[in-house]
């Protein structure tokens, strides 16, 4: 998921030495979804990262922005694995076809 959006948030809430209880309670995200999004095993929506852009106090453009690129990176690999697959698959026809 988007473990460097969540590296990021984490990293600036402590910046500010918050509390995940205070963040929480300050963006109305309950503080489990908090720590499920700072840990990266929570993708946090467009409504989320505006929750907590005015409540860290950062651009909510800047949590739109790391979600993308980490988004990108990821269709990136599936389209690398799948490309792969793909010539694997093409290796093999073309050794059962001789």
């Amino acid at each position: 998921m988007g473990k460097r959006l969540g590296e990021y948030i984490k990293g600036i809430r402590k910046e500010r030495k918050l509390a995940v209880k205070s963040v929480a309670e300050k963006s109305g995200i309950s503080k489990s979804c908090i720590d499920y999004i700072e840990s990266g095993l929570r993708e946090p929506s467009p409504e989320m990262l505006a929750k907590l852009a005015v409540t860290l106090d950062i651009p909510l453009d800047k949590l739109l922005e790391i979600q993308q690129q980490e988004s990108l990176q990821k269709a990136a690999v599936a389209l690398a694995v799948s490309q792969s697959d793909l010539e694997k698959e093409n290796a093999d026809i073309r050794v059962v076809a001789r």
